[in-house]
């Protein structure tokens, strides 16, 4: 068959279908394999935001009624800047020569490429978006408050970044990063008071990273987009 050959089946996830991805015969890894890893990633995430939800309603927190999506709390949504300098240091991390980050750019090639080679980008911006949904349920909606009561703000914004960087761990260098990013939600939290903010700051730079890392510097896209 011609390398142009492609299969349509999908994969699918909670109801969802993500379109099978296409790659280079000699670039492929087993797409039952990536099925797995992309079922097991979005398990994870998707548990991340039912454990928030049931812990909320144990200990009498309740991050869903932390969203608000009234038309009078647009000015929130200037807490989308925090985007920018966060994307803005994802790109020096692949510029800067130095061990950490050399380290920290081939575990990202082992681990990031494999798993989402190939995918369409509306397949990871839906990846992305739950990301940021399960994440920040659990460490803005429902630990930073949980923390915030028995420590104070300030302790609970060390605390839940930290925890944040060691979840993300894949290098003690990427865990440095997620904690500070951690840091830089939990302001954006504060800052709002609406959890509906540092959801799509998570998602979208998450969006944006990957995008830039599978279609910018190694362009692992499907043919079409190639």
């Amino acid at each position: 068959m011609g390398q142009d050959f492609r299969i349509m089946s999908g994969i699918q996830v909670f109801g969802l279908t993500l379109q099978e991805p296409y790659l280079e015969p000699e670039k492929q890894i087993e797409p039952p394999d990536q099925s797995s890893m992309l079922r097991m990633a979005v398990f994870v995430e998707g548990g991340m935001g039912l454990l928030a939800i049931g812990l909320g309603y144990l200990f009498g927190y309740h991050p869903l009624t932390m969203i608000h999506v009234e038309m009078d709390r647009w000015p929130d949504l200037l807490g989308l800047v925090a985007i920018l300098p966060m994307f803005l240091f994802f790109l020096l991390i692949g510029k800067l020569n130095l061990e950490p980050f050399r380290l920290l750019r081939s575990r990202l090639d082992q681990v990031i490429l494999p798993l989402f080679r190939g995918l369409y980008l509306s397949d990871l911006f839906w990846l992305s978006l739950l990301a940021g949904v399960g994440e920040e349920l659990l460490f803005r909606g429902f630990l930073h408050l949980w923390l915030a009561d028995w420590l104070g703000i300030p302790a609970a914004v060390l605390l839940t970044a930290t925890l944040f960087g060691l979840v993300h761990w894949v290098t003690p260098m990427y865990a440095l990063i997620a904690g500070l990013m951690g840091l830089l939600l939990s302001m954006s939290l504060l800052y709002t008071d609406n959890l509906l903010v540092a959801i799509l700051i998570h998602g979208l730079y998450d969006f944006l990273a990957l995008w830039y890392y599978l279609r910018v510097v190694h362009r692992a896209g499907p043919a079409e987009e190639s």
